[in-house]
């Protein structure tokens, strides 16, 4: 929060609500939240919601992400604003990071979206041109089985194509193994 020219207030005083996720890494519902969004939602404060997905794979849990949150925080009347992945604003970040890192133009052609949200991550490679690898065993491994037979694969793909017909699917995966 450094740099920002507003003070941190605590809920009963705020006008903007900056969510980038739970307070506690191991809550598996945002219900928890509901008494102190009720208390937002009637003093009117808006919020942005930095992180779209709604779950994130912690070890081998599923716990919310900061998009549970915005999701109660709209459904009882609350005013949510999405940043993040599927939006473009966000690809244009990384694009101009990377750049200044590599130190020359970076095409979107020579860049690989990896993720394993389909809503968030696969989405957003689609609408922003990018292609995407996906990462099957991540928080849709329930719903997509485990890549090991042709068969698996070859429904997952479907889906995947059938979802995002332009999308650049460069691949699928169980999981990302780092050496």
């Amino acid at each position: 929060m450094d740099g920002l020219t507003h003070p941190l207030v605590g809920s009963r005083d705020a006008k903007l609500c900056l969510l980038t996720g739970p307070f506690d890494d191991e809550i598996e519902s945002a219900d928890i939240y509901e008494p102190l969004l009720q208390e937002m939602r009637g003093n009117a404060v808006d919020m942005v919601c930095a992180n779209p997905d709604l779950v994130v794979k912690s070890g081998q849990r599923m716990v919310i992400c900061a998009g549970s949150i915005a999701q109660l925080y709209a459904k009882i009347g609350g005013k949510v604003t999405y940043a993040g992945k599927p939006e473009a604003p966000i690809y244009q970040a990384a694009i101009t990071q990377m750049t200044i890192a590599a130190g020359r133009t970076l095409s979107k052609s020579r860049i690989l979206v990896v993720g394993d949200g389909l809503p968030t991550d696969i989405k957003g490679a689609a609408q922003n041109g990018f292609a995407a690898y996906f990462v099957a065993g991540g928080i849709h491994a329930i719903d997509m089985g485990d890549m090991k037979t042709p068969e698996t694969l070859a429904r997952t793909y479907g889906l995947i194509r059938h979802q995002f017909a332009d999308l650049k699917l460069a691949g699928i995966c169980d999981h990302l193994h780092w050496n």
